[in-house]
């Protein structure tokens, strides 16, 4: 027969807990909506620039973009 110790190890700490509250919640989907609105934008912007290259092409948009800059 074998004798086989068993060993006892006690820890002792604040143990967290692992759920979600409602703050956790609030703050994903916040960042969720930030970045869906992020990519909205993002879209828009590249439409509206590709639009305004096939309208006036971009010669015209790069002298319209400095006459705009200094005013001339």
């Amino acid at each position: 027969m074998k004798n086989t110790a068993l060993q006892r190890t006690q820890t002792k700490g604040n143990s967290k807990s692992t759920t979600h509250s409602g703050l956790d919640v609030v703050s994903v989907t916040s960042i969720g909506v930030m970045g869906a609105v992020s990519a909205f934008v993002g879209t828009w912007a590249v439409v509206s620039f590709t639009a305004a290259l096939m309208n006036v092409g971009p010669f015209e948009m790069v002298k319209s973009f400095f006459s705009a800059i200094t005013g001339m």
